[in-house]
């Protein structure tokens, strides 16, 4: 795949889309591949999501005494997206993404965009569940704090089972009702066990078409 930095490519101003809230001198400069064009999400709901998973974890801290780290593990990092904001509102950040190539964009993007708070975010090249496993005694150390996850809308499609996110969705339609996978397994189940395990605040990306109602008994 080939880095969408050209103004010749068909998918070249999807950027701005995305990144909007940039300048436009910096929005050229980003570094995005064919995958990031279907994944990114647009910044100012990666703002909001940011802000109302940060907001719950300070309302479930509000008893507790003394220094008060916030942490936040982005699980499927991609290019940026999520990312981006995090280190404005949290401690420390742990930015998952499996793929060699895309999280060498994500590092260029990080110190394009946000080169001063480049030092509260730790990268990581590996499966998104191994991290939440290796790192588990670093962040149990600290109780607040929120997973994001946001998997593949395709339910056909997961990075464990297949090694990569398909482009292009086919099971996302306007007529059909789609599930998601993470890890190998339900997205919904997978963001269970992090509650039930680490965390008390999991915020998880869904499309419209969402079949909530499946998930009720999770």
């Amino acid at each position: 795949m080939a880095s969408l930095t050209s103004p010749g490519d068909e998918n070249y101003n999807k950027r701005f889309y995305f990144f909007g809230t940039y300048s436009k001198d910096v929005i050229r400069k980003l570094k995005i591949d064919e995958h990031g064009v279907y994944t990114i999400t647009k910044d100012i709901d990666a703002l909001e999501m940011t802000k109302r998973g940060f907001e719950m974890l300070r309302y479930l801290s509000r008893n507790t005494k003394g220094v008060k780290t916030f942490t936040a593990v982005d699980m499927s990092a991609g290019v940026g997206g999520n990312t981006f904001n995090l280190p404005r509102f949290f401690n420390r950040v742990y930015s998952v993404e499996m793929s060699k190539k895309r999280i060498a964009y994500l590092k260029y993007n990080c110190k394009l965009l946000i080169p001063k708070q480049l030092h509260k975010i730790k990268f990581v090249n590996d499966n998104s569940d191994m991290v939440v496993k290796k790192l588990e005694s670093q962040i149990k150390k600290n109780r607040f704090v929120m997973y994001i996850i946001d998997p593949s809308w395709d339910s056909n499609d997961d990075p464990v089972v297949s090694g990569t996110k398909s482009m292009v969705h086919p099971n996302y339609t306007r007529n059909s009702r789609i599930d998601l996978q993470f890890c190998g397994m339900s997205a919904w189940k997978y963001a269970k066990q992090l509650l039930n395990n680490y965390t008390k605040v999991v915020v998880l990306k869904l499309p419209p078409l969402f079949e909530l109602s499946n998930y009720v008994k999770y």
